[in-house]
């Protein structure tokens, strides 16, 4: 019984240790995923008065633009995790 006791012990302290490494994982994606999307916000602001010009801008705008929302997943799923 006491062995048993113990190997739960260890064992819970093992997922305490693994949620935390969890926690501390989120929330660099959480900080990049942010910081790319500024940076994504700052080029569609640059190219967006020429992208109905320049078509390799409106290509990197569309693509832009679908970054932008796969992070926005990113985003929103690292905040449910964090809470």
């Amino acid at each position: 019984v006491v062995l048993m006791r113990d190997q739960i012990r260890s064992r819970i302290a093992d997922l305490s240790a693994l949620a935390a490494k969890t926690q501390a994982t989120e929330r660099r994606i959480l900080e990049q995923a942010e910081r790319r999307l500024e940076q994504i916000a700052g080029r569609l602001k640059e190219i967006k008065p020429r992208v109905l010009l320049d078509e390799s801008l409106s290509d990197e705008y569309q693509r832009l633009i679908l970054e932008r929302g796969k992070l926005g997943i990113v985003v929103a799923q690292a905040r449910r995790v964090l809470g």
